[in-house]
């Protein structure tokens, strides 16, 4: 029956098949989620539009108590409480509209929509009605004081007639009438009065009023004046009734418009709560239907998932665990060396493509164990032509290893040597640094005298400068003692004049003498002065010129002196760079010696090592010699275990 899906699985991978068995499950999982959530959200809903219908019923309910006190009360509270009310109510069924979806529901909240406002149009109406009636009502209290008035002045009249009678018995009954008709006006008052709504009916409210009304009309008739000077009193107590009577039929028509338009609120009333308990029954009846088939439509679809659940299941096991079973079965009696079974593949899925790669095994494993085989023998072969290889070795290497040892005696020898030659290359090194180092020391002596003599020279220089500045000094200092001398001489011949003017000026003119005389004495002791200091600065420059030829000289050979000292340097750097030379070639010897050292050292540990590797190529013959033994019992032992498996 199943034989074509089972050909549709085949070929798909394990992930298909897993996830196409997961998912129907999660597909009708969901099937119920989504069943079980419509349901709830729909019973939800029902419930919200029963809360608005209840919701509805207690605004009627409260509108009906609030109308019903309005009748009783006529009070703006009540009529306020109303309109609120009536407005709530067309909220909540415009409201309601839109949530019904069943035509006869919504034909009765369209009826409901209708009588509200009718009843909100007979609520107007009432209105009207009522301030009729409290017009009337008006009019018609004060018709009664007007008619109660004139009967009583027509009473009082009578009354005082009669007085004046002399016939008192022919007024008794007058009199009696009129007080009838005073009381009857009061209860026909009282009457009308009287709130319809206490009357069986409207009908019998408006009988008993016309009775009374009728009444008192009879009743007018039967009062008559028995004198003339009542009878204006009386026409005026019938003109009164009259009105009054006319008010009383207005009041009691008013009051009947009233009453019918409360009757009419309380049909419309009525009405509303009808159609509420409806509507509420008509949502319960479709709540607990549409609850009902929510049950049947889960149950069948739990018992559709579980159908197909079960198939899925058996299905995917089927596709799964027979080609693992064969699976299975392969992989012990490769487990217990029968290669020799195969496997047809039929399927290309995961568990296909195991069996194909099982396949693939076993075939490789034949091929593998056949070549072992073969290559076992051929190891036991090469095995016993590797020991005889190895004994040629072994031979081989006795005779390499005693050549290395007299190898190694030659190179420690020439290492020795070696390193005496680079012993005598170092001291002769060092012997070079030291002289190249007092070299070096000397060169910079020569170079310090060199400066020195240099700051000499400089020195030297700058003393014959001085003295060719002091001599010229001098000579500056003779020509001013000239001028000096010339001023003395002038002064004496000036002082002379003035002692002979004295002289001429006789007495007046001998504190003069005595001035020009001292002025003279003056000038001759300046001149004097004058040539004295020229004798001596004649002396300082003849001794300046010969300090001048003295230094002239000493800077000479000072000049000399640097000329030699360079020269001197330039053979100690001559020197110097001869030793650097030497050094630098002491160095090179004693570098390569070194080398040479190193050299043979590493050629000696070379050796060295040449014979531990034959040593240990001697140990390792021995130990391949072992080693092809125990591979050649290794390959009988393979071959022994490739005999168990069987291909």
């Amino acid at each position: 029956m199943f034989r074509w899906l089972t050909r549709a699985l085949r070929d798909r991978s394990i992930r298909f098949k897993l996830a196409l068995g997961f998912g129907l499950v999660l597909l009708l999982t969901l099937a119920v989620t989504l069943t079980g959530w419509h349901a709830l959200s729909t019973t939800v809903e029902r419930s919200h539009t029963l809360s608005s219908i209840a919701r509805l019923s207690r605004l009627t309910s409260d509108m009906r108590a609030d109308r019903i006190a309005f009748r009783v009360l006529n009070d703006p509270q009540s009529r306020t409480r109303i309109t609120r009310q009536l407005a709530s109510i067309e909220k909540l069924l415009t409201t309601l509209l839109p949530r019904l979806t069943d035509p006869g529901e919504r034909q009765i909240l369209s009826d409901q929509q209708h009588v509200a406002r009718a009843f909100q149009t007979t609520l107007d109406d009432l209105d009207e009605s009522l301030r009729d009636r409290d017009r009337a009502r008006k009019r018609m209290n004060a018709g009664l004081i007007q008619a109660s008035q004139a009967v009583a002045r027509f009473a009082a009249h009578q009354l005082r007639e009669a007085s004046k009678s002399p016939h008192e018995q022919q007024w008794q009954a007058p009199l009696k009438r009129v007080e009838e008709l005073r009381q009857l006006l009061n209860e026909t008052h009282a009457s009308v009065q009287t709130p319809a709504y206490l009357a069986d009916s409207l009908q019998a409210y408006s009988e008993q009023a016309l009775k009374a009304i009728d009444r008192l009309g009879q009743l007018e008739t039967q009062v008559t004046p028995l004198t003339a000077p009542l009878a204006d009193d009386h026409q005026r107590m019938l003109l009164e009734l009259r009105h009054y009577r006319e008010a009383l039929q207005r009041f009691k028509d008013a009051q009947l418009l009233a009453e019918a338009a409360h009757n009419v609120m309380e049909g419309q009333g009525n009405r509303l709560l009808a159609g509420n308990e409806e509507l509420s029954r008509s949502q319960t009846l479709a709540r607990d239907r549409q609850a009902q088939a929510a049950k049947w439509m889960l149950a069948k679809i739990a018992l559709l998932a579980w159908l197909i659940a079960t198939l899925a299941a058996w299905v995917i096991s089927r596709q799964l665990l027979i080609p693992l079973s064969r699976s299975l079965k392969l992989a012990h009696h490769i487990a217990t060396g029968d290669l020799s079974r195969d496997v047809a593949v039929d399927r290309q899925d995961e568990l296909g493509q195991l069996q194909q790669a099982m396949r693939g095994m076993t075939l490789g494993l034949r091929e593998l164990i056949r070549g072992i085989g073969i290559s076992a023998s051929r190891v036991a072969r090469a095995a016993e032509h590797l020991s005889t290889s190895t004994e040629q070795t072994d031979a081989s290497v006795s005779s390499q290893s005693a050549a290395t040892e007299q190898v190694a005696a030659a190179m420690k020898q020439m290492s020795a040597s070696v390193l005496e030659v680079a012993r005598h290359a170092e001291t002769a090194s060092v012997a070079a640094t030291q002289a190249d180092q007092q070299a070096r020391e000397g060169d910079s002596a020569v170079a310090d005298a060199i400066e020195q003599i240099e700051q000499l020279e400089q020195h030297m220089q700058r003393c014959s400068q001085a003295m060719g500045g002091l001599q010229r000094e001098s000579e500056r200092i003779g020509s001013v003692l000239d001028v000096i001398k010339s001023v003395s001489q002038q002064t004496n011949l000036l002082a002379l004049n003035a002692a002979i003017e004295a002289a001429r000026a006789g007495d007046a003119g001998s504190g003069f003498a005595v001035v020009a005389d001292e002025v003279r004495c003056l000038a001759q002791r300046t001149q004097d002065s004058a040539q004295e200091i020229k004798d001596l600065i004649a002396a300082l420059q003849g001794g300046t010129q010969e300090v001048a030829g003295m230094l002239d000289n000493s800077r000479k050979l000072t000049r000399h002196s640097v000329e030699s000292s360079r020269h001197s340097g330039g053979k100690l750097e001559a020197i110097s760079r001869s030793v650097s030379q030497i050094l630098g070639m002491n160095e090179q010897i004693a570098a390569a010696g070194e080398e040479q050292s190193v050299v043979a050292e590493q050629i000696s540990r070379s050796v060295l090592h040449v014979r531990d590797m034959s040593q240990q190529t001697a140990n390792a013959c021995d130990e391949t010699a072992a080693a092809s033994l125990q591979l050649s019992q290794l390959g009988a032992q393979l071959q022994r275990l490739v005999e168990r498996f069987k291909v």
